[in-house]
């Protein structure tokens, strides 16, 4: 079992939320479907995705997701920014795309 901190700290991501969390990680979902996020993701999964509006903290607050990384590097508005921390949602941003940073969490969680 993993950390999101622990997460955070080896795929060196940019947290928007400074919530600096000990949550345990059993489940990961990556999609940029946010229908199917809703559908298939196990709840308290940490969602990676490259999509950074509202409604992706609402899928993430739905599903009880502890956590979002947004991937590409992808512009987060402050509206996305306060919505995570109100739903009390860490926030984070990488560079790396869904792929890599969906395989590095793997290897991570394995």
């Amino acid at each position: 079992m993993i950390t999101l901190e622990q997460i955070a700290k080896k795929l060196n991501l940019t947290d928007l939320t400074k919530k600096n969390s000990n949550t345990n990680i059993n489940s990961v979902y990556t999609s940029d479907l946010l229908s199917d996020i809703l559908a298939n993701a196990p709840e308290k999964s940490l969602i990676i995705t490259v999509q950074a509006h509202i409604n992706t903290v609402a899928v993430a607050w739905t599903k009880k997701s502890p956590a979002i990384i947004i991937c590409n590097n992808i512009s987060i508005t402050e509206e996305i920014k306060t919505a995570c921390i109100e739903y009390d949602i860490e926030l984070f941003s990488t560079p790396l795309c869904q792929y890599e940073t969906s395989g590095l969490i793997y290897q991570m969680l394995n």
